[in-house]
């Protein structure tokens, strides 16, 4: 399961969502979107809402929405490297 941010009526789409669907199809796989309202703010007990709880507690494999990583959040996931694409221009 993907976690995607929920936006109200916008279906998923941008750099990521196209090379995940490139490597579903490289790997003739399917996966189901989550999607979540919120990045998720820390609770006093240690636990998270929104997409960070969603990881915490394992309910979806992996977030499509690059997370920065905060040293709070550093202990709820495991990051890796980003992928990401962006334009240099002067001005």
């Amino acid at each position: 399961m993907l976690l995607w941010p929920e936006k109200e009526g916008d279906p998923p789409s941008g750099f990521n969502y196209e090379l995940w669907k490139v490597l579903e199809e490289s790997v003739n796989a399917t996966s189901e979107l989550v999607p979540s309202p919120s990045f998720g703010k820390i609770l006093d007990n240690g636990s998270w809402t929104g997409m960070v709880g969603l990881m915490q507690t394992n309910q979806v494999d992996l977030s499509l929405c690059p997370l920065h990583t905060f040293y709070e959040r550093y202990f709820a996931a495991t990051y890796i490297v980003a992928v990401s694409s962006c334009e240099k221009q002067f001005v």
